[in-house]
């Protein structure tokens, strides 16, 4: 096994450019050295599932599981005609997709597998109105929704108050977020939490009207649009909780730790990495509004010379 040494005996010889460390003696950490957070991460960790590849336990859960994807989708047209004057056009459509993975640890909140959300809501509607033989009038107008979420309500939580027993330290990061999830805990090479995710809820809608009027060799035309977007979006890294072998390896100069340290020995002292994170970026809220205005007249000179002037 490799010794796990103390990083809080750490000696540095300048003269020498060395340093040296106290391996715990029986090469285990006493339980009065655990840290209060990593204690309380430990009771959401899993339990293993298999013996492990070899005498260091590595790899020792091991699932294969597959995603369920639930798909439906609704799509709707309809054309109703209300007397020889006036038509109207109308389609609605929605689809809905959730991908999930399964809980394979038995509730545990760190499991941090997740999955996604992935719908649209879109509505369209068209009315033709001939107001005489000569002048039509058309109106037109549209919504459309989609979603593209990172998903696992499993990891969600409120706060992470209880995490560090009551210490509200990180609530400044956290009003900005969408969602909440567990933090994003690395130890080595294993993940626990959310390190990341991403988050698109945005919104666009539009209108339009235009007139169009025959006289004589005149054909007119005249119209505006609008179209509005609303994002609410973003991607976001709120934290990245690091542990490595080397702050329980016997040196922190150029540490073997293939011999030395171990990384859950790094977690159970609570010695973060200095590569750790905690971060807050507010969720993308623009608005972009767009409007347009034309007058077009498409004049006939003869058979053979149409001039289009706008």
């Amino acid at each position: 096994l490799r010794t796990v040494y103390d990083p809080f005996t750490t000696v540095f010889n300048q003269a020498a450019n060395t340093s040296s460390r106290t391996p715990f003696a029986g090469n285990a950490i006493p339980k009065s050295r655990f840290d209060p957070t990593s204690s309380r991460v430990l009771k959401d960790v899993w339990q293993p599932n298999r013996p492990g590849d070899d005498i260091t336990g590595v790899n020792n859960f091991r699932l294969t599981v597959p995603n369920t994807f639930r798909y439906w989708n609704l799509s709707n047209r309809t054309d109703y005609v209300i007397n020889d004057n006036w038509k109207l056009f109308g389609r609605f459509s929605r689809f809905h997709t959730i991908e999930s993975s399964p809980d394979v640890t038995g509730g545990s909140r760190a499991q941090g597998m997740g999955g996604s959300q992935r719908n649209g809501l879109q509505a369209a509607g068209d009315a033709v109105w001939t107001i005489n033989p000569r002048m039509v009038l058309n109106l037109r107008g549209s919504f459309n929704k989609p979603v593209d979420n990172f998903a696992d309500e499993q990891s969600e939580l409120k706060s992470w108050t209880d995490l560090w027993g009551g210490n509200a330290w990180h609530e400044p990061y956290l009003p900005e977020l969408p969602q909440v999830y567990y933090p994003g805990i690395t130890v080595g090479g294993s993940v626990l939490g959310r390190t990341s995710y991403w988050y698109g809820e945005p919104r666009f809608w539009g209108g339009s009207a235009k007139l169009s009027v025959q006289s004589g060799r005149h054909y007119l035309k005249a119209g505006g649009e609008y179209r509005g977007i609303r994002m609410r979006q973003g991607a976001f890294s709120p934290s990245n909780f690091r542990f490595l072998p080397a702050h329980t390896a016997g040196t922190f100069i150029n540490p073997n730790t293939r011999l030395q340290g171990d990384a859950w020995a790094t977690f159970l002292l609570g010695v973060l990495d200095d590569t750790s994170s905690v971060q807050t970026r507010p969720l993308n809220e623009g608005r972009n509004n767009f409007y347009s205005a034309y007058l077009q007249d498409d004049f006939k000179l003869n058979q053979r010379v149409t001039f289009n002037l706008g």
